[in-house]
């Protein structure tokens, strides 16, 4: 394992596990730079201040739209959330009480009950960002997310390491997620209600069946279009 999963004695790991002390409220439209670096200054010390390369590509992905953040401990197994935004909440329908110590890959599973990455989501990709992330790296791509509701979306996601601990530089303290969410495209939702309207119809035992032909629906669809 890299050095971002080493669980020493570090002082870092014993920060408390914040959750989002300022909002920018749901309705806004706009985020300013104050704002943004407003959210960014509520985030533990050595998040906001340590890692000045960090702190720039959040605060650039932040300053022209609303973003959700979050960061995660990537001293810790399986890189647990400490922190999620007001932004975040919104649009994911899940409150932060609910995430904290959690790995952000729930949002690929639809719904809170569900036992598994959707079908539907990108193999590929999210192979990709593990690679990235446990060896210290930048991660940037668009990830197929669910909403609380199990609503499909696309997640804009940018996964940047800091490095918090000044004693040894080239170590990965934490991980700093920006997404910004937008629709899916027209054939996953499609695809989505089909399988709704065939788990409501079809006993739980054949509920991976149903889910097995809606993927096939939506790669026929992809392929289509």
């Amino acid at each position: 394992n890299s050095n971002n999963n080493n669980n020493s004695n570090s002082g870092l790991q014993q920060q408390p596990q914040l959750q989002h002390k300022n909002t920018t409220g749901a309705a806004s439209t706009n985020l300013t730079a104050a704002a943004a670096a407003s959210m960014i200054v509520d985030l533990p010390p050595h998040v906001g201040t340590l890692d000045a390369s960090a702190r720039a590509k959040v605060e650039a992905a932040m300053t022209s739209h609303p973003c959700g953040l979050l960061v995660c401990d990537a001293l810790e197994d399986d890189f647990p959330i400490l922190y999620v935004n007001r932004q975040f909440e919104t649009a994911t329908g899940y409150a932060a009480s609910e995430i904290v110590g959690k790995n952000c890959r729930f949002l690929q599973f639809r719904g809170p009950h569900a036992l598994e990455r959707h079908s539907l989501v990108d193999g590929k990709l999210v192979a990709k960002m593990r690679d990235d992330i446990t060896h210290g790296r930048d991660f940037q791509g668009t990830v197929l997310n669910f909403t609380r509701d199990g609503t499909p979306v696309m997640n804009d996601l940018l996964m940047c390491p800091i490095f918090g601990d000044t004693t040894r530089p080239t170590r990965v303290t934490h991980y700093a997620g920006i997404q910004r969410f937008h629709p899916a495209p027209q054939h996953i939702v499609d695809a989505i209600s089909r399988e709704t309207a065939a788990a409501e119809a079809t006993p739980a035992t054949n509920a991976s069946a149903a889910q097995a032909q809606a993927q096939a629906a939506a790669a026929a669809a992809a392929a289509a279009a």
